[in-house]
């Protein structure tokens, strides 16, 4: 009957998954559009080494900005000498101001200094393909709100991959591949987003989440709390990026910057199917290592039904992950991700009780 009960419980948590993360729908492709004048505003803090493939990229677009505006963040390297260099307006950002954060600050400022009636907000490490400026603006035209393309995670090394988990429960949280039609999305990923400069304007923009370390997610809060629609794509043929490619060190850190505000946005419910599906992720993940310690102490285990229940959770993850990124083992070997996964959880939320954490030179405020 226990067997009976937990295989129960196990087969539970993997559909609770299918739930939370059926389909990431993609950015439809290029299609007509109305003539828009766009303005892209790039926020940047030493960014000198990625800034080239992004101001390249949107010199190939089909669908050219009407101008493109770097906000050199007082970078400590050549950011603003690479902009420069690349023939697009450079502005350098104005001192700090109190109770805000670098990027809301830079996008805010900005976005004032841009006149088109449409604007979208780079990270200067995505790389978009030449048609992704007409297709937001066609996803503009059909939905309006706030449109929010997720780059797709292009990896090079090994450790990268680590944020398999991160990724997914990311999009889980937020309900962007909820099976349930109508299901309110309660973030953004904030590489790629775009709006009406009027709808901007309205809700407060930046200024409104200024002193939020996860200004996607209270972005996408502000534009729902004023009624305008958040809709959410997976940029996988559309636009890309190396999220932390500089080491373990980044990753943790940029993670656990991030992970702790995003779990305190999401609704209970999503946020407690969620925990249910990474304890039944956590149950299957144990399948190696007891199946080992049963074939070295010779200890009961029911070795078919818990490789059964691996092997479910491994082809699941791999499904969700194939519109994130290109992220190989991470779903064969989960059990080293989801170890990966609850340690930086945990040093988020110790983060967010110390109250601050250093990122890019600077002492950030994790909390409000």
């Amino acid at each position: 009957m226990k067997l009976d009960l937990a295989t129960g419980l196990l087969a539970a948590t993997w559909v609770v998954g299918w739930l939370l993360f059926w389909r990431f729908p993609s950015l439809p492709p290029a299609g007509p559009a109305r003539e828009r004048r766009i303005s892209v505003v790039i926020p940047a803090r030493n960014e000198a080494a990625t800034l080239p493939g992004l101001l390249a990229a949107l010199e190939r677009q089909t669908m050219p900005a009407a101008e493109v505006v770097v906000v050199d963040d007082h970078s400590d390297d050549d950011t603003g000498a690479v902009a420069f260099t690349a023939g697009v307006q450079v502005l350098p950002a104005p001192p700090l101001p109190e109770g805000w954060t670098g990027k809301a600050s830079a996008c805010w400022y900005g976005a004032h200094q841009t006149t088109g009636d449409v604007l979208v907000f780079f990270d200067a490490d995505t790389e978009p393909a030449p048609d992704l400026l007409v297709r937001i603006v066609a996803e503009l035209d059909r939905h309006g709100g706030l449109v929010s393309v997720a780059p797709y995670h292009r990896m090079a090394r090994a450790y990268e991959r680590l944020s398999a988990l991160f990724h997914t429960i990311a999009v889980m949280g937020i309900g962007a591949a909820s099976a349930r039609p109508g299901a309110p999305i309660t973030g953004a990923f904030g590489p790629c987003l775009a709006c009406s400069r009027a709808n901007y304007t309205s809700v407060g923009g930046h200024e409104a989440v200024r002193s939020a370390v996860a200004d996607d997610i209270a972005l996408a809060r502000v534009f729902r709390s004023a009624g305008l629609p958040v809709h959410v794509v997976a940029g996988r043929d559309a636009i890309s990026y190396r999220l932390y490619p500089n080491g373990v060190r980044q990753l943790a850190d940029g993670w656990s910057k991030n992970f702790a505000a995003g779990a305190g946005s999401t609704p209970p419910v999503r946020f407690l199917l969620v925990m249910a599906w990474v304890i039944g992720l956590g149950t299957a993940a144990q399948v190696p290592f007891r199946s080992a310690l049963t074939a070295l102490a010779g200890w009961s285990y029911p070795g078919i039904l818990g490789w059964v229940a691996y092997a479910a959770f491994a082809t699941q993850l791999a499904l969700m992950l194939r519109p994130l990124g290109n992220y190989s083992w991470a779903a064969p070997l989960f059990p080293v991700t989801l170890a990966v996964w609850f340690i930086i959880f945990v040093r988020s939320i110790v983060w967010t009780i110390r109250g601050t954490v250093r990122w890019k030179g600077r002492v950030v405020p994790v909390r409000p």
